[in-house]
């Protein structure tokens, strides 16, 4: 009961209160909650830009349970925020390792090798994670990215016309294909991109064309 309400005080943003709900659970001893109690405290620390202490937490929480891949997942992206992009990839492989069908995990590696200049890897990790679920478009949007990275545009395009596919009411895959086809001397459809992207409250980019004469 404790956890199940420290889950909906932290849904509303009471995250004292959803603290003080786990510290019981924890005062209970019971082991089998003991990692659920470690772990959602991570994320409510986390939440409230507490950093160090979500480290500790996860860290306790992986302890208790070295085989949740979730876990090293979450643990990652945290490493990833605060800068330590080689820590975040050994979660993430300890997480494929545990997982390999876990589509999360080859993402949010991609991204980590994208940030370390490791175009080739990013784009394989995206590639693995688009073979495992092809629905989630942010892969195909940072893979557009990655290709763009290698001026590799055509196949930018070709993973932006996916993640329009899957999302066409999100801005970002228009704002990228429009400056794809911007590089690729296209003005046309790169403002109708734009245009498209503002159409759906992004117009930084098109404000940015039009002051510079690039589109009407």
């Amino acid at each position: 009961a404790y956890v199940n309400r420290s889950v909906a005080y932290s849904d509303l943003g009471k995250y004292e209160q959803a603290l003080e709900d786990l510290n019981n659970v924890l005062v209970m001893d019971e082991p089998l909650l003991t990692r659920i109690v470690f772990y959602n405290r991570a994320q409510i620390f986390k939440k409230l830009g507490k950093y160090q202490i979500a480290l500790e937490a996860f860290n306790q929480a992986i302890v208790f349970n070295r085989a949740n891949d979730i876990t090293y997942v979450e643990r990652g992206c945290l490493y990833a925020d605060l800068g330590s992009l080689d820590k975040a990839i050994e979660d993430y492989n300890q997480s494929i390792r545990l997982n390999p069908n876990y589509a999360r995990a080859y993402y949010n590696r991609g991204i980590a090798y994208k940030k370390l200049g490791q175009h080739q890897r990013a784009i394989k990790d995206f590639s693995q994670g688009i073979s495992l679920n092809p629905n989630y478009y942010l892969s195909h949007i940072n893979r557009g990215l990655t290709y763009v990275d290698l001026c590799q545009y055509q196949q930018a395009i070709e993973d932006y016309n996916k993640a329009i596919r899957l999302d066409p009411n999100n801005p970002a895959a228009y704002v990228c294909r429009g400056v794809a086809y911007g590089i690729l001397e296209k003005p046309d459809l790169a403002c109708k991109d734009l245009e498209q992207a503002c159409n759906l409250r992004d117009c930084e980019q098109l404000k940015w064309a039009k002051d510079r004469g690039l589109c009407q």
